[in-house]
């Protein structure tokens, strides 16, 4: 006499059951995805003339880029700083960490798939 060790209704009632599973996991994969790609990120997009003051968290003399609030800032060949003309040498070595300062922005850089904007003049405002 053979056995079974399920009976027809029940194995039925298992392929039911993980078939059911197996579409709620992918509903929910599928709707996960989906939500992440249509998710915006908003952020204060900052624009060309637009006053930007901040605290200097790092100067980096070989790429003559400037971080102020965690935001990348290019300096320019010229520029004016504390109301003169510099060149971003002079301007790169007279600028310290912790210095807060109010920027006027430039137009934005492309540099290495990193979008930062370039910087018109700085006004060192704790001197």
């Amino acid at each position: 006499m053979k056995t079974r060790l399920f009976s027809h209704a029940l194995s039925k009632q298992l392929a039911t059951a993980l078939f059911f599973l197996f579409s709620v996991v992918s509903g929910l994969l599928v709707a996960g995805n989906s939500y992440s790609d249509d998710r915006v990120i908003e952020t204060d997009e900052l624009r060309a003339d637009q006053p930007y003051q901040g605290t200097v968290n790092f100067v980096h003399q070989g790429s003559f880029e400037m971080v102020v609030d965690d935001q990348t800032f290019a300096l320019p060949p010229v520029l004016q700083f504390n109301n003169a003309s510099w060149s971003r040498e002079q301007v790169v070595q007279r600028i310290k960490q912790g210095d807060r300062v109010e920027l006027e922005l430039g137009d934005s850089a492309e540099r290495d798939e990193d979008f930062s904007r370039t910087v018109r003049s700085i006004n060192v405002i704790n001197r």
